[in-house]
């Protein structure tokens, strides 16, 4: 009885716990959608889906956080070239017309009402201006490279993380579907001879049917453990977008 009553407790202390996490869950839920406090319990109905989702891949290319960074990289290098461009020579052309030009009388009367002007400029000296400039561009250049490398490091550990974790899940739920089914038969004949006036205690029948719920809870939770490690290799790819 002693036996009994521990397994009783031991289910209605899980049965309060898993209370507790949907509680949590839709307290996160809430606070995702801006409506804070106004999901309860009852609210959230659990969707059934069939089968695990296959792992995503690892393509980095779609995901937003590595995408800006390479922009940033694109746009350091763009700063590098016009830097460098600061050295070479300008051309301005310069073009007046009608009282604003030269000579009025002469504008109207030879140029169609226009004056031209031209000014090629090429920097001799700048006291090493452009040198800072183009070495200040490079260093930006160096530290957004450094960011992209940074910022795929991080992605590719998530990755790591997440793929043994799936592999993992999948794996228990292959031994559960063998696992399982042993259990189940071991249960009956335990329970079987127990009722048949044979030489098994009560003690026994308990712990067969434990074993047969230990790996019937089992499934669910690694099950959850697949979807989850894909849904991370997913927002870690940028497919959730």
């Amino acid at each position: 009885m002693l036996k009994v009553q521990t397994a009783s407790n031991s289910a209605g202390l899980l049965l309060s716990s898993a209370h507790h996490d949907v509680e949590r869950t839709s307290a996160v839920l809430g606070a995702l959608v801006g409506r804070f406090g106004q999901f309860g319990p009852s609210d959230i109905t659990v969707a059934e889906i069939s089968g695990l989702p296959a792992w995503p891949g690892q393509d980095l290319s779609r995901n937003p956080i590595l995408g800006a960074a390479k922009k940033t990289v694109a746009s350091a290098k763009a700063a590098v070239q016009a830097a460098e461009r600061e050295r070479y020579p300008t051309v301005k052309l310069a073009l007046t017309a009608g009282w604003q030009g030269i000579n009025p009388r002469h504008t109207f009367a030879h140029n169609a009402g226009a004056s031209y002007d031209g000014l090629v400029s090429m920097p001799i000296f700048d006291g090493g201006l452009i040198s800072s400039h183009i070495d200040q561009a490079r260093a930006k250049q160096a530290a957004a490279q450094a960011q992209v490398r940074q910022v795929e490091f991080q992605l590719r550990k998530q990755l790591a993380d997440a793929m043994p974790r799936y592999r993992q899940a999948r794996d228990q739920l292959v031994l559960l579907s063998d696992a399982e089914p042993t259990a189940q038969d071991n249960f009956a004949l335990t329970w079987t001879r127990f009722l048949g006036g044979g030489n098994v205690t009560l003690l026994e029948v308990l712990d067969a049917f434990q074993q047969v719920e230990q790996l019937h809870l089992a499934r669910p939770e690694q099950t959850f453990a697949a979807r989850q490690a894909a849904a991370q290799g997913a927002l870690v790819l940028g497919l959730d977008q």
